[in-house]
Parts: structure tokens; C-alpha cells; sequence
């Protein structure tokens, strides 16, 4: 299955959101916990002869980083994701192999990822739900 359908097909799915805001770039709005929500980008590439499906979500600005050890410890916390400086955000960021288009385990990679961004968010920003 070619990843744009793979994507359409659980976006609609899950009932989540799905916007192209350029050639390339998938990006998903889904519901998280407690009328919160997160939004998750994925773009595909080949690497190796596999196709990959690359993930991330925004969790926070460099600024909430004080200690770069604190970025650490989160990684060792969670089994989908490390977070990772893109720019001036911290973002959680996974990769996925698709070569077999197994769209259960792109869907389910995709919830964590964004279930677990939403998390750290909350954890660093409290009740504002910034992405």
C-alpha cells in the first residue's frame, strides 16, 4: 500500500484530522486525553531498500529545557520516541518501518507518538494545550 493511502486510511480510521501543508508531509491532529489534543507529522523515505515512516511531534520550546540531561531521562522513560532539538522546539521524534505496510503498527506508533508528546507537553505546560 502506497503511504498516502496507508495515512488516509487511518486517519479516517481514527477519526483524526489529516492536512498536507506540504508535498510530503502528513500532518495529523488527534485526540489525546481530556479534550486535549496533538498534532503529529510523518513524512516517508527510503533508507537501506525499506521504506521508513518518520515521525514527530512538538512537545515543547528549548527554553523548557533548562538541564540537557532532563532530555535524557524522558528518552529512557518512554518506548516510542526520543525527544530531540529540531530548531528552536524540543519534539518527539520515532521512525517506523513500513516496507511490509503493516498499517496497525504505522497506526498504533503514530497514537503513542502523539499520546506521549501531549504528555510531556502537559507535564511541562500544565492545563495549556499548545499543540
Amino acid at each position: 500500500m502506497d503511504p498516502m493511502a496507508m495515512i488516509e486510511a487511518i486517519a479516517a480510521e481514527r477519526e483524526w484530522a489529516l492536512n498536507v501543508p506540504e508535498e510530503g508531509v502528513f500532518l495529523l491532529g488527534m485526540p489525546t486525553s481530556e479534550g486535549r489534543s496533538q498534532s503529529v507529522y510523518v513524512i516517508f523515505r527510503e533508507e537501506h531498500g525499506h521504506q521508513i515512516a518518520l515521525m514527530w511531534s512538538e512537545v515543547a520550546s528549548t527554553g523548557k529545557f533548562d538541564d540537557p540531561w532532563q532530555l535524557l531521562s524522558f528518552n529512557w522513560s518512554h518506548t516510542y520516541g526520543a525527544l530531540a532539538r529540531r530548531g528552536s522546539s524540543v519534539v518527539l521524534k520515532h521512525s517506523e518501518l513500513v516496507s511490509e505496510g503493516d498499517q496497525s503498527a504505522l497506526a498504533l506508533a503514530l497514537e503513542h507518538v502523539g499520546r506521549t508528546a501531549d504528555s510531556i507537553e502537559a507535564d511541562l505546560y500544565g492545563e495549556l494545550d499548545l499543540n
